[in-house]
């Protein structure tokens, strides 16, 4: 009888790890492998909860301490200066047994160690929360962190519409406090409370702003690696998203490489289509408002759905039906 030969994986086979390139660097962590179309870690590449540094083709693993995340399906890493941040994300302890696991993880760039994330005073510099909330921490939302003090933040629950289809739109006033405390650090931090957003999120001069998010569960990650990489996506819907971005922290680079994707691409589908014209609205992109309300056009009727509805209850129809005919 011929034997069993146990299969080899390497570091490139893992599934769902933590991911994080830094200029020539990949750092890795976690992650599972795929065996008969299912997701399972093996010793021969988990290696239980160590972290995988590739280097120039060469990989450095560096074995776990009390302070190394455990296993899990998803992890979620963001640069913090010299530290880099992973917030756990859906935690596995076993192949039956599932739960969340809301803890934030530091991994010391220079050491190349994971430390004590109580002893790195990072929530007080840069505004992250303490506990990352358990809900919807498979759809992480990304924020800029700043050392800016906000003086004021409402959130004006009268232009707040949450609709069934999950739009929720919601309207942010915010005053910026001294202008003495500017000192912006373009820094990614998950959350999944989008009430956290004004919180974590500014690097206004001391003038007040609005700010126009509709849940932006899709196109987060595209920010995150735009601030990380300069690098926009093809994806239409984290475009239109995108603009957004760029408005409110005014990066012209941003606006610049997200219009001309845009005015080459089609909608995907008519909601896409319609939320991609409101998205460009609240960026004040005439050029892609104009591109996208054409395009709906293709749709015909329909685009007479929930997401028309959205824009009547904001009374928008006009402004719409404006664009698309002009």
């Amino acid at each position: 009888m011929p034997s069993i030969i146990a299969p080899s994986y390497t570091v490139d086979d893992l599934i769902g790890p933590c991911r994080l390139t830094l200029g020539t660097i990949e750092f890795i962590h976690g992650g599972f492998v795929q065996v008969d179309k299912k997701d399972v870690f093996h010793e021969q590449i988990y290696h239980n909860t160590k972290t995988f540094i590739k280097k120039d083709g060469s990989v450095k693993i560096i074995e776990a301490n009390q302070y190394a995340p455990g296993p899990a399906v998803s992890h979620h890493a963001v640069v913090l200066e010299d530290k880099i941040i992973v917030f756990g994300g859906y935690y596995r302890k076993s192949h039956w047994f599932e739960n969340r696991d809301n803890s934030i993880f530091v991994f010391d760039n220079k050491t190349e160690q994971w430390v004590d994330a109580k002893m790195v005073h990072f929530n007080e510099k840069f505004n992250i929360p303490e506990n990352i909330p358990n809900a919807d921490l498979d759809t992480p939302r990304i924020y800029i962190g700043t050392r800016r003090q906000l003086n004021n933040m409402k959130q004006c629950e009268e232009h707040c519409v949450s609709q069934q289809n999950g739009h929720s739109l919601h309207d942010y006033h915010i005053t910026a406090n001294n202008k003495d405390l500017d000192d912006v650090v373009k820094v990614g931090v998950f959350s999944s409370k989008l009430s956290e957003f004004p919180k974590l999120l500014d690097n206004m001069d001391t003038v007040s702003k609005t700010i126009h998010i509709d849940q932006p569960a899709e196109w987060v990650e595209a920010f995150q690696q735009y601030t990380l990489t300069g690098v926009v996506p093809d994806n239409f819907d984290q475009l239109c998203g995108l603009l957004i971005m760029a408005k409110t922290y005014e990066i012209e680079d941003l606006k610049v490489k997200a219009t001309e994707k845009l005015l080459k691409l089609d909608p995907p589908c008519a909601s896409s289509a319609v939320i991609g014209w409101y998205r460009a609205y609240c960026a004040g992109n005439r050029k892609v408002r104009n591109k996208i309300a054409k395009d709906c056009l293709k749709f015909g009727k329909e685009c007479a759905g929930k997401e028309m509805e959205m824009l009547q209850t904001q009374g928008l129809l006009v402004d719409f039906n404006t664009d698309m005919f002009s």
